[in-house]
């Protein structure tokens, strides 16, 4: 929802920014500012600082920066009006209720129906010896069968009829991929399987898993692709789980439903499973909300080992600390607990392998039959790995180990990682987005009014928001509130601007240059005279940059040999002329 500005004014100025970032960092007073190791990336040395008087935060490690809301996005890692409703809400504001969308009506009415199918399936395993008796041999007691709100599907038509009986479309259960077509009519798709309803973090039911009771050649089945599902952003279970990572400090990752049901029965709260598809930035991004720590528990199996090689480099290079625990000659998590309990699993957690100790240990175990080269083939496996971790102090340390390892030196290690860098890994290669002359020196502009806003006069003068092709709008704001006699707050008018993709990256400019000028608003003379130059100098770069801008589309326009009136020409001239004296 697009909230009014005065709305945004409101909640950003109930929520005082040291109050929100000390619910989620300890901070410590150091001067004006408060300062933390940072909560974005890892550090040894405070670099995170928070200016109580700014309103704002920047880290000088990362470039994280921005308000409050941009810290609650950040943190929470949810959009812009979301961090607005999630502030109000902690404030006490209440929220404006948006009129719904029709397609947020749909939305909240395929809920509904996902809803009505999950108890429906609940009550047929009620009813079933068959389903009942399945799950009493796999052990799952009907205390994990209730939370897991676990069902059964029993035939082709039952959940159909029953949609019927609720005025639920077939086009709607096709949509929502409950239905398939089979010679010639529509049948349940989970038919004769176990169903696990699938949740988002809402707690909303947004597709469901099955795992047959027959002796179908495919033993699990999950919902497809639909508006309400996208398996590569959906973790199961991490509903139920999230309390517990955050308790304990850690979370366990998984694969699918059964295992994830069986370690909550053993007493294992932390734990959320991949359905069916690779761990993606999407999961680990929900897990790093709540945990900085992971357990991988996939299959003991070779799909289950690259399951966890294919996940170290995201993981990695999201600062994360990953281990591995290996379940020896146990299949997987549900296995290994009914042979061995929950105190045997315990003890593999503790002695659970650090992510890239397993990946070498692996890799050794691939490539050492190829005596003469496999420490070669080693190295170019795992150099996209060592490359992924943000972290230099951490990366550093990896090759270190790598090269003991390996018994090499470290410096041959490093030198055939850096061959490796651009084939291999070419995003460590990119180099930041360049920004032209015109947004650059924009952003200077509105960086220089909010930190000293008694020189907006100097500036409203001589540039218009007109004349800005990126800020204009922002610029306008700035002027409104200085004509009214408002506030000029960094924090107020970093709002202004979008909080995504390239435009964030002015915020965080803007923001840093706010806290290397410091809070200190004692002036004197000499201070005046300095800000009074920078300003001057602000704006005759930008009326050069002006000049320069009309002189190069006038001249384009003479070399393309257009017919050009006898005022273009003179314009053209004047320009060159003005520029020639501006530049000198």
């Amino acid at each position: 929802m697009a909230y009014s500005h005065d709305f945004i004014d409101r909640v950003r100025e109930a929520s005082d920014i040291v109050s929100v970032v000390e619910q989620y960092i300890p901070l410590k007073k150091a001067g004006v500012n408060f300062t933390a190791l940072c909560p974005f990336h890892s550090e040894k040395t405070p670099s995170f600082y928070v200016s109580p008087q700014k309103q704002i935060y920047h880290c000088f490690g990362c470039n994280a920066g921005g308000n409050v809301f941009n810290f609650v996005m950040e943190m929470e890692k949810v959009p812009f009006p979301e961090a607005v409703k999630m502030l109000a809400e902690k404030a006490g504001i209440p929220v404006p209720v948006s009129k719904t969308s029709q397609q947020d009506k749909r939305k909240e009415y395929l809920y509904s129906v996902m809803s009505k199918v999950s108890n429906f399936y609940r009550k047929k395993l009620k009813s079933s010896s068959l389903a009942k008796g399945y799950l009493a041999r796999r052990g799952i007691s009907e205390e994990t069968i209730e939370e897991f709100g676990i069902g059964y599907s029993p035939d082709a038509a039952s959940m159909i009829s029953f949609a019927k009986s609720e005025d639920v479309e077939i086009g709607t259960l096709k949509e929502l991929g409950l239905v398939i077509e089979k010679n010639g009519r529509v049948v349940d798709k989970f038919r004769g399987r176990i169903i696990f309803p699938i949740q988002d973090i809402k707690n909303r039911v947004v597709a469901f898993g099955g795992r047959t009771v027959s002796d179908s050649p495919v033993k699990y089945l999950n919902s497809p692709e639909t508006f309400l599902f996208h398996k590569s952003r959906i973790l199961y279970s991490m509903n139920r789980a999230k309390p517990h990572i955050i308790d304990a400090g850690s979370v366990m990752i998984t694969e699918g439903y059964v295992d994830v049901a069986t370690l909550w029965q053993f007493g294992f709260r932390n734990v959320c499973g991949v359905l069916g598809t690779a761990l993606t930035e999407s999961h680990i991004y929900q897990m790093k909300r709540f945990t900085g720590t992971i357990y991988l528990l996939f299959d003991s199996d070779s799909a289950g080992i690259n399951a966890a090689l294919r996940s170290a480099e995201k993981i990695l290079s999201f600062d994360l600390q990953a281990f591995v625990v290996w379940l020896g000659v146990a299949k997987d998590a549900d296995e290994f607990l009914r042979k061995f309990g929950g105190k045997n699993l315990r003890e593999k957690i503790r002695q659970a392998y650090p992510l890239m100790d397993f990946v070498r240990g692996i890799l050794k175990k691939r490539h050492q039959k190829d005596k003469s080269v496999w420490k070669a083939k080693f190295i170019g496996d795992i150099a996209p790995v060592v490359l992924s971790i943000s972290n230099a102090v951490l990366r550093e340390d990896e090759i270190k180990k790598t090269a003991e390892f390996l018994g090499v030196s470290r410096r041959s290690v490093e030198e055939e990682i850096e061959k490796s860098r651009k084939g291999i890994f070419p995003r460590a290669a990119e180099e930041p987005r360049k920004i032209s002359p015109r947004e650059k020196i924009e952003r200077e502009i509105i960086s220089f009014l909010v930190n000293y806003p008694e020189m907006v006069d100097k500036f409203e003068k001589d540039i218009s928001p007109a004349d800005l092709s990126f800020f204009g709008d922002v610029l306008e704001k700035i002027y409104g509130y200085f004509n009214e006699g408002g506030k000029i707050e960094i924090s107020r008018i970093i709002t202004l601007i979008p909080q995504t993709g390239e435009n964030y990256d002015a915020v965080k400019d803007i923001v840093r240059a706010a806290v290397e000028k410091g809070d200190d608003r004692q002036l004197d003379k000499q201070k005046i005279q300095a800000r009074k130059k920078e300003a001057a100098e602000l704006i005759g770069a930008f009326k050069i940059l002006r000049r320069r801008e009309e002189f190069d589309a006038l001249k384009k326009k003479i070399n393309e040999g257009k017919n050009l009136s006898r005022e273009t020409l003179d314009r053209f001239m004047a320009a060159a002329r003005q520029l020639k004296g501006g530049e000198k």
